[in-house]
Parts: structure tokens; C-alpha cells; sequence
């Protein structure tokens, strides 16, 4: 073979090996295995928190993770409490996640896996922190192996036990390839709001099972996982699952027509997680409880995918769901007047994370009845049809048992398949809907 030929080969050997390591890929065989071993909901949980960054705020091209041992080393001013809690999370998440690999390092250099605990004036030279922050994880990775990791916990921010426990199980979690949160599951180790779970759910260890999974290769491309998954993914070609769920399940017109005019804010659908709070507070009567039980009763049936449950408020509680606050004010015109706002949470994808309903009544011998009624429209207005006006006709009510009429059911049940996607655009809905015809 001659010099040129020679060069041509190399070349062309180099080709090959740099489009593999760009073009990674999972066999046929091996994404069936995947999708048999982890459910549409793992999978989809997955993709939105492993897929973008919380602190890049922007979807990522790739994921990253651990290929070799990890070797942990706790550095700075800890107390000897900030080193029981580090090697009991630590052991917690080897014990459950089989194929993460954690140990302790010998020394300074032999560490991979750096701890640091300091207040924020000691850790000022290793950490480029912001004011706001609590805590920190810096990963340095190549072709998506993770090869170093640095943590900061500021000890003079996270002065309360349970808040410190919260950042550095956060952070060390994190430190294992998890960039991104979510608002899909409000009890996962994931969740964006205010949550002080300090241990991982099930669903947690299945997300980082399925990243630690050894099918699942190093420097997986998002858009190739898209294409791979593309089937299970909702937000991906959304109009065309919606198609067939509409065509199957005969969804009307008239249902399609309710949920475009009520149910999009802003020109974007988004709506709460499975798993729904409903918190009660102020000046409120044993019968406003009662009312918010049956309703809770009436509404949990529509959907396998609404789950309300209600909830004593608490410092732990996850910051989402429904808080319905009641107030005394004889002063008003009406004898009841409500207010409903929607709180926007936003990572990969948009979700309803809070309604703040405040119902302010007169303590008249109807402020009841009209509290009862009340309370029942605006939870259902929450779980999606803000923006609907006219509910006279809303549900029947005997003996305490609440039933809603099947029109209105239909827009709950439609809305909360999986299908119908948080991020879906007005525009593409209403391109989906011209092209039906009542069924």
C-alpha cells in the first residue's frame, strides 16, 4: 500500500471511530429490553430530568455518568454530624442503586468525589457561588463520563438540620449525573418546589437505575434517546398521540371545543401532577371539610391519573398543589367572592404547581351553601378549566355524594391522559381539532 493510500486509510479509520463515538447507539434489542424493564412513566421522568440542566436552565445534548469507582472525601469545616449524614446518604444510595459503585478515597489525590463543607468565606477559592445559593455541585466530564465532582455546602446558609440534610442529599445526588429537577412527582428527591425528602422514592431509584443500567452507554444523545423512545415520549409529536387517543376513545367535539376555550393559559396547556394536595386554611367550618372530602371523592374517580388527597399543611410539605383559604369579611358586597390564581412552574416542561384559592364569605344563615358550592367549583376549576365561567350545571349532590355531569367529566378525563402533553401549544391543538368532524 503507498503513502497516499496509507494516509487515505488512517483518515478514514478516524472517521469511523470519531462518527461511533458521535453516533452512540443502543441495538434494537437492547431499547425492547429497556422498555420491557422500565414503565412509560420512569422513561418519561427520565428524559425531563436527565436531559436538562437546573443550573443552565436549557435542555441538554447528552447525558453524563459515572463509569468507574466513585472515591468520596469530606472536606472543609464539617461537623461530625455533617460526616454521619454524608456516609449514611452515601450508603443509602449504594444500597439501593446495585451498579453505582461508592467508596471512601484514600487521600486527597486518590479522591474523584469531593464534599466540602464550609461556610461561604472557606469555600470562596474552590466555588464560583451566588448569593442565593445553599449549596453547589460542579461536574467536569469528557465524552459523558464523569470523571470529577465538587461539592459545596455553605454551612452559615443551611443552619437548620433538616435543610442541611435536604442540600446535601441534593447535591450529592446530583453529583451523580442528575443536572435537572421536575414538577411531575412533588415527593421525589427531583422536585423543583420546596421539598425536604431525604431519601429516595421509588421512582427515584428507578431513574437512576435506568441511567446506571448497563444498557444504557455513555455520552447518550438526547435526540438519539428521543428517536429511540419516541413512542412513549408524550411531548414528542404530541398532535399525532393526541390523534389516535381522540379516534379511540371517540372524544366529542363539543369536549375538544370546552378544553381549547378553557383549559390553555396563555396559549400553553399545563396542568398538575398526578399526585395532588389540597390544603385548607383560615376561618373555616367542619362542613367546608366535609365538602372538600366529597369532592375529592367525586373528582378522584374521573381519572386514574388525578389522585387528590387532602393534606394538613405542614414545614415539610411539598410547595405545590391546591391551598384553599377561607376568610370572615362582613364588609363585602357579595355573600361569597373567590379569587383563583395559578402558579407556573418551569423546567423542561411547564406544570401547574399551585392554586391559591381565596374565598372570602359573610356569615350569613346561606354563607354555607354557597361556601359548599363554591369550594366545589373552584377545585375543579383548578385541576385545568381555569378559565370556564358558566358551572350552574356543573354536578347534582345527594346526601353528601357529589357527581359531576358527564360533559364536564369528559374535559377532566381528556386532559389528564398521558397524551395530553404539559408545553402543548394552543396553535398545534387547534390544527389537530379542525381536522375532526364530530364522531
Amino acid at each position: 500500500m503507498g503513502l497516499k493510500n496509507t494516509l487515505y486509510f488512517i483518515i478514514f479509520i478516524l472517521f469511523l471511530n470519531c462518527k461511533k463515538h458521535n453516533d452512540v447507539i443502543i441495538s434494537d434489542d437492547n431499547i425492547i429490553l429497556l422498555k420491557n424493564k422500565y414503565s412509560p412513566e420512569v422513561i418519561n421522568y427520565f428524559y425531563e430530568t436527565m436531559f436538562y440542566s437546573d443550573g443552565e436552565k436549557k435542555v441538554l445534548k447528552s447525558l453524563s455518568k459515572w463509569n468507574n469507582e466513585i472515591k468520596y472525601i469530606i472536606l472543609g469545616s464539617p461537623t461530625e454530624s455533617d460526616k454521619l449524614e454524608i456516609k449514611n446518604i452515601l450508603s443509602s444510595i449504594d444500597n439501593d442503586i446495585k451498579t453505582v459503585n461508592l467508596k471512601p478515597a484514600k487521600n486527597l489525590n486518590d479522591a474523584n468525589f469531593k464534599v466540602y463543607i464550609d461556610k461561604k468565606v472557606g469555600l470562596d477559592n474552590n466555588f464560583n457561588l451566588t448569593e442565593n445559593t445553599n449549596g453547589m455541585c460542579v461536574i467536569n466530564s469528557f465524552h459523558g463520563e464523569i470523571k470529577q465532582v465538587k461539592i459545596a455546602i455553605i454551612q452559615d446558609r443551611t443552619n437548620d438540620k433538616i435543610l442541611r440534610k435536604r442540600v446535601l442529599f441534593e447535591e450529592i445526588i446530583q453529583g451523580l449525573g442528575v443536572k435537572g429537577d421536575s414538577y411531575s412527582f412533588p415527593n421525589s428527591v427531583f422536585f423543583e418546589g420546596k421539598n425536604y425528602q431525604q431519601k429516595l422514592t421509588p421512582i427515584d431509584q428507578k431513574i437512576l437505575s435506568f441511567l446506571y443500567d448497563p444498557l444504557m452507554p455513555l455520552g447518550y444523545k438526547r435526540t438519539t434517546f428521543e428517536k429511540d423512545f419516541e413512542e412513549i415520549l408524550y411531548s414528542i409529536n404530541t398532535s399525532e398521540k393526541l390523534k389516535r387517543l381522540i379516534l379511540k376513545n371517540k372524544i366529542s367535539k363539543k369536549t375538544l371545543a370546552k378544553i381549547k376555550k378553557t383549559c390553555f393559559i396563555d396559549g400553553e396547556f399545563y396542568k398538575h401532577p398526578k399526585n395532588i394536595n389540597i390544603h385548607l386554611r383560615g376561618q373555616y367550618s367542619k362542613q367546608d371539610s366535609i365538602t372538600i372530602l366529597n369532592t375529592i371523592s367525586a373528582l378522584n374517580t374521573i381519572s386514574n391519573n388525578i389522585n387528590l388527597k387532602f393534606k394538613k399543611y405542614s414545614i415539610n410539605t411539598p410547595d405545590a398543589g391546591v391551598f384553599i383559604n377561607l376568610k370572615n369579611n362582613n364588609d363585602q358586597e357579595y355573600t361569597v367572592m373567590t379569587e383563583i390564581s395559578t402558579v407556573k412552574g418551569l423546567t423542561m416542561f411547564p406544570k401547574r404547581i399551585i392554586n391559591d384559592v381565596y374565598l372570602n364569605y359573610k356569615t350569613t344563615p346561606e354563607s354555607q351553601n354557597k361556601r359548599s358550592k363554591s369550594i366545589i367549583e373552584t377545585l375543579y376549576k383548578c385541576l385545568g378549566p381555569i378559565n370556564i365561567t358558566n358551572l350552574e350545571d356543573l354536578y347534582t349532590e345527594y346526601n353528601g355524594r357529589i357527581e359531576f355531569k358527564t360533559e364536564y367529566k369528559d374535559v377532566l378525563k381528556t386532559i389528564y391522559y398521558n397524551e395530553f402533553s404539559d408545553g402543548y401549544m394552543i396553535k398545534d391543538f387547534n390544527n389537530l381539532i379542525n381536522q375532526y368532524s364530530e364522531k
